[in-house]
């Protein structure tokens, strides 16, 4: 125990930020964190809690993905709409990476919790909805987070092409922001 304490005085000694708890439960968006979003226009973005779950979005990312101020509460996950919503699907121009990339990081994400109810729920929902997901939840893929190309094909705007950034607030790091923050037609 005394190797794990003096650890964590040289990390902090060193600069190191130490983590804050995560809130598995997290089911609100602080205040700050929707200020961001706020900030961040004309780029779309929103905010993800540990299960992916919808928490927050911006105007621009209601425009971008409109049926999103619709939906109800239980499909505003980011897994669910890749493999549920057939509007989102469409939307995805390169909807087989997209869906794979985000299903490896859903699985590194929720690895602690594998046994959590809301994660077996959403598992067991999407494997009904989705031959892909049926298909590709067994091989365990994990990857965590990379700076990435999007591409959308949006009905009214034609192809739009993002780079995705994911920013982690330091009093909220249990949630992630991604920010698509420029855009090519």
């Amino acid at each position: 125990m005394q190797c794990l304490g003096a650890s964590l005085v040289r990390g902090a000694l060193a600069g190191h930020a130490l983590r804050q708890p995560t809130d598995f439960g997290r089911s609100s968006c602080p205040g700050s964190v929707v200020e961001l979003l706020s900030l961040l226009e004309p780029a779309p973005a929103y905010a993800l809690s540990p299960h992916r779950d919808l928490l927050a979005w911006n105007g621009s990312f209601g425009t971008l993905f409109p049926d999103v101020e619709t939906l109800p509460p239980v499909d505003l996950n980011l897994v669910w709409l890749l493999f549920g919503n057939t509007r989102a699907r469409e939307l995805n121009g390169e909807w087989e990476v997209e869906a794979r990339r985000t299903l490896s990081q859903y699985r590194a994400e929720v690895a602690p919790l594998r046994d959590d109810p809301a994660v077996a729920g959403l598992v067991a929902r999407l494997q009904a909805a989705s031959d892909e997901f049926r298909d590709w939840w067994p091989r365990y893929d994990v990857a965590g987070f990379e700076t990435h190309r999007r591409v959308f094909d949006h009905p009214r705007a034609g192809r739009l092409v993002f780079d995705t950034e994911q920013l982690i607030p330091v009093a909220s790091p249990d949630i992630r922001v991604v920010v698509h923050p420029r855009g090519w037609r």
